[in-house]
């Protein structure tokens, strides 16, 4: 069930096998080298790892992501590159562990004790923390962590004005009012005035042409109808029927990404109402959430649209607008009498 690199002592992986409680009391797990091992398919029943002893281990590149840590002893530990997502470390022993570059994204580390580790360059964004989760003596240089996070410790669990200098501190609320609040609101608003203004247009000149009693000797449409066609047409000899056109597709495209970044303007505009209303600042983190993911969408799409915007928008500008041979006599004779 446990996957290891050559490096890994395989007698002492049989050893885990047969259980913790064996495990702790065998003299050998003392500084056990187990770097690039595979503890997700490790099977140890409902216990899995909780409260097992590594201290002093090499636990280096070690996947150890999603598994049960409850209590578990890692003082002293070699953790550099270990995979510890969504691991459950409630109340665990992390002081002095070298975690460099570890992965502790959504990690459980309520109660946990970090305290002297070495968290250079690891990423604990999305981990849970509480007001027992110590930090005291680290070393955090480039350590990843959402301001969110930060908050819901007591006194910064330990974390002087130093530490924090050195982290890379990740604020949601701003990095979304960033993109969508401010002069960049007001862009995005003409951007989605833009594309919409054709089929606006389209919908008004239609709308003053259209009747409730059709005359029978006339050929009519519903303009639910008439629109859906100068959609799919791109504008282009509508009244013939559907007939497809390139910017229909980017009209789709538009339509759901403006869609998106209309949500996006709705949540930052709250987001500020709220640091109005309370005066604190606004708590959200956009790691493995909705909004995060949500919001690296709209930036992967944003020149994309904006490409499209522009390209359907000369498309629609460029039409030829027929001219009544009358209108053009009545001109001509007036400047020429």
């Amino acid at each position: 069930m446990l996957e290891v690199s050559k490096l890994a002592d395989k007698d002492l992986i049989e050893l885990l096998k047969s259980g913790i409680e064996v495990w702790n009391n065998s003299d050998h797990t003392y500084e056990a080298d187990l770097s690039s091992a595979d503890f997700s398919s490790l099977d140890l029943g409902e216990a899995q790892l909780g409260g097992a002893d590594f201290s002093k281990s090499m636990l280096v590149d070690a996947n150890l992501s999603n598994a049960y840590l409850q209590c578990a002893v890692f003082s002293d530990a070699f953790l550099v590159r270990a995979n510890l997502e969504r691991s459950v470390l409630l109340d665990a022993d992390l002081q002095r562990a070298d975690l460099r570059s570890a992965n502790l994204r959504g990690a459980v580390l309520a109660g946990a004790n970090l305290s002297g580790s070495n968290l250079a360059y690891a990423d604990l964004r999305g981990a849970d923390f509480d007001h027992n989760t110590q930090f005291n003596g680290c070393f955090t240089k480039g350590c990843k962590i959402d301001r969110y996070q930060l908050e819901q410790l007591v006194n910064y669990g330990g974390l002087t004005v130093g530490n924090r200098m050195v982290m890379r501190i990740e604020d949601g609320a701003a990095r979304l009012q960033a993109s969508y609040s401010g002069y960049l609101q007001w862009i995005h608003l003409v951007a989605m005035v833009v594309f919409v203004f054709p089929y606006a247009w389209f919908i008004i000149a239609r709308w003053s042409e259209a009747t409730f009693v059709p005359n029978e000797g006339v050929p009519h449409m519903p303009l639910w109808k008439a629109l859906l066609t100068y959609i799919y047409n791109g504008g282009l000899n509508w009244k013939f029927g559907f007939d497809f056109h390139w910017s229909f597709l980017a009209f789709v495209y538009m339509f759901f990404y403006n869609l998106l970044r209309l949500l996006l303007l709705w949540k930052a505009k709250e987001l500020e109402l709220q640091q109005k209303i309370t005066g604190l600042p606004s708590q959200i983190s956009l790691t493995r959430s909705r909004w995060g993911a949500l919001l690296k969408v709209s930036s992967w799409g944003f020149v994309l649209s904006a490409l499209l915007t522009m390209a359907t928008t000369i498309h629609f500008f460029t039409q030829e607008i027929p001219v009544h041979a009358n209108e053009v006599w009545n001109r001509t004779s007036v400047v020429n009498p």
